[in-house]
């Protein structure tokens, strides 16, 4: 590793863990009032704005937790329930480490573990730091409850932005975000006021779903080759020209791809030669669509790129007619995403090896250095999990940590608010709940890109250069491995 150890050090504590308290010796109750049990809290530091969450049991009366104590700064807790008090980092708090105290009538419950505060340092890093690729994010597509005035794609995007991500994945379809228009993708994000305020946000890196059919599955017309190329080359031209100068990175890509080779998601239906073909066609007359038009607009700073998603990647390993053994070795696209369902439980191992089979079936190309395979998509929804926020924490930075130690470019978690609800119940598939509340591993995503953003600071103030990306890599899974 070329980055210092002391650097390592100094950012290693902005990293946040789920404490898990000792009722024996971590709380002191020393008063009277009804016994409280305390699991745990997290995140274990913050800045201010930060929601820390205490998990417990017996918090329901809200006589009982009337404030919260930071040594001697006290405020009203944020929410109170019978197993979580919630409270938020005010303003008023400054840089530093502070002992935590439930205060009631006739109680006080005292956190001997401390907490950190530490100061936001997205206003004071370079624009070059702000824009690094750091790896880590989150997507939005159909989210289904929504806290403010907002659409359902500005407020979502906001929130990404909020939690300190310079990635943003969203889908070229108004409907997706309760939106109508009707016109093209180019169309939409020219005139539409709530897409073309999305892309005037300061992310860096944009993943859109955007042109996806599957009518090349009875063979590929000239038709739809004309309307896929228009399509493509209309919208990186518009991109590259609208958002010159700004150093912005678009991925041009679709949802699970294996899907549309096996219709009514038949995993037993052979992909006819025909289909195969038509599809490697699609992708092809998109990708050349799209090299020409980086070609007319050759002084432009944006860069645009095609991905194919994947998804049954251990069938094709086990010999069928795969996206991957059977498309891809044909294109010509630029990247492959990833959708990890079937594959993110398995060990790292096996976890790499699939990384392995698709990186190893997708033709060279020039002009893009490192891995050409990211993870689109993973999750360990709450609901399998029994609601837990410890072990949804844990499970999802083990995926997290399996797809970092391989290299990948992007790992991308779904998603920010849930999009699915199974009879009448929140499937989980969320950072922040249905309630408002940020799940631990929101914090997991926040604090670490926030130390991130530190840590790259520091790389370059030292050696007078941003990090390479296995440096990156490097220090990211020492971090999140603490």
């Amino acid at each position: 590793m070329l980055y210092s150890r002391k650097i390592l050090l100094i950012i290693l504590i902005l990293i946040p863990s789920l404490v898990r308290c000792d009722n024996d010796v971590s709380i002191q109750n020393e008063g009277q009032g009804p016994k409280i049990s305390i699991e745990s809290f997290y995140p274990d530091s913050g800045v201010v704005g930060t929601m820390v969450t205490i998990m417990g049991d017996n918090f329901q009366n809200q006589r009982d937790i009337s404030k919260i104590v930071l040594d001697e700064n006290e405020f009203a807790p944020y929410k109170v329930s019978e197993q979580e008090i919630s409270f938020i980092i005010p303003e008023t708090i400054a840089e530093g480490t502070y002992e935590i105290k439930l205060k009631g009538e006739n109680t006080d419950f005292k956190i001997e573990e401390r907490f950190k505060v530490f100061s936001d340092v997205r206003n004071v890093v370079n624009e070059d730091v702000l824009s690094y690729n750091y790896v880590l994010g989150t997507q939005s597509f159909d989210p289904k409850y929504s806290f403010t005035q907002q659409d359902g794609l500005i407020e979502t995007a906001n929130a990404i932005l909020d939690m300190g991500s310079n990635i943003l994945k969203i889908s070229l379809n108004a409907q997706k975000y309760g939106l109508d228009f009707n016109g093209d993708a180019t169309s939409l994000i020219q005139e539409h006021p709530s897409f073309k305020r999305v892309l005037d946000m300061p992310f860096s890196y944009y993943f859109f779903w955007v042109g996806t059919h599957s009518k090349w599955r009875d063979g590929y017309t000239e038709q739809e080759r004309k309307t896929d190329s228009t399509l493509i080359s209309d919208l990186t031209i518009y991109l590259r020209e609208e958002f010159n100068q700004s150093g912005k990175q678009f991925y041009l890509g679709h949802w699970e791809g294996d899907w549309y080779l096996l219709p009514g998601y038949d995993v037993d239906h052979k992909p006819t030669d025909t289909s195969i073909q038509g599809m490697i066609q699609y992708y092809n007359a998109r990708q050349n669509a799209l090299e020409e038009a980086m070609r007319i607009t050759s002084n432009s700073d944006v860069k645009v790129y095609q991905y194919a998603e994947v998804n049954r990647v251990v069938d094709a390993m086990e010999g069928k007619k795969r996206l991957t053994n059977y498309v891809l070795p044909y294109s010509n696209v630029d990247f492959v995403s990833y959708s990890a369902y079937d594959g993110q439980m398995k060990s790292r191992e096996q976890f790499h090896a699939i990384l392995d089979f698709i990186e190893a079936h997708l033709p060279e190309k020039e002009g893009i250095e490192g891995k050409r395979v990211f993870v689109g998509e993973y999750a360990r929804p709450a609901k399998l999990l029994s609601f837990s926020k410890f072990e949804h924490e844990l499970e999802n930075r083990d995926i997290m940590l399996k797809a970092i130690t391989w290299g990948a470019p992007f790992i991308l978690y779904w998603e920010m608010y849930n999009n699915e609800v199974d009879n009448n119940e929140h499937t989980g598939f969320w950072l922040v709940d249905h309630t408002g509340v940020k799940w631990p591993f929101y914090y997991t995503h926040n604090m670490t890109l926030l130390a991130s953003q530190r840590w790259v600071q520091k790389f370059k103030n030292e050696f007078q250069r941003l990090p390479s990306r296995t440096e990156y890599l490097d220090w990211l899974q020492n971090a999140l491995s603490q």
